[in-house]
């Protein structure tokens, strides 16, 4: 236990991170692990993070999505405590479901990476904010004709 304010204690994580890999991959290879169309192929520790390694239904690419590893005993989708490594990755392969189900490998940022296509579900890719109609709001009304008066006639 530890707190930078006095009155908020923090539970820090006292699973290793391969006790945290493990987990995530009893989770993912697991029969019907996930949500339909999800086929898990594993999970790999980095430095910095778990990388979720898996295929979409029936896109001919492998795509992974990086997990921070935890710091604190709560969930990394609701925020709500977990008490095993187990629990956490339940939660956070509960989360990219989630992510999939709302058309992560459609929206997602892309980088390819080992082998892999790296989703970003945190980031919309550019391309969706600069169309040709992010400048106006479909209900704004259209830019005047060349020429046209503006003001009172």
């Amino acid at each position: 236990m530890s707190g930078g304010d006095p009155g908020v204690t923090a539970w820090k994580v006292e699973w290793s991170r391969e006790e945290i890999v493990e987990a995530a991959r009893t989770c993912l290879l697991r029969a019907g692990a996930i949500t339909d169309g999800f086929s898990g192929v594993g999970a790999v520790a980095e430095p910095d993070s778990l990388v979720v390694v898996f295929r979409w239904r029936r896109d001919p690419n492998v795509y992974a999505v990086d997990v921070a590893f935890p710091t604190e005993l709560v969930s990394p989708w609701t925020g709500l405590p977990v008490a095993s490594a187990d629990e956490w990755a339940v939660e956070a392969l509960s989360r990219l479901a989630e992510d999939l189900a709302t058309g992560l490998v459609s929206r997602g940022r892309r980088k390819v990476r080992d082998g892999y296509v790296v989703l970003d579900p945190t980031t919309p890719p550019t391309s969706l904010l600069l169309g040709p109609t992010s400048a106006r709001s479909p209900r704004s009304p259209s830019p005047p004709a060349r020429g046209a008066r503006l003001g009172p006639t």
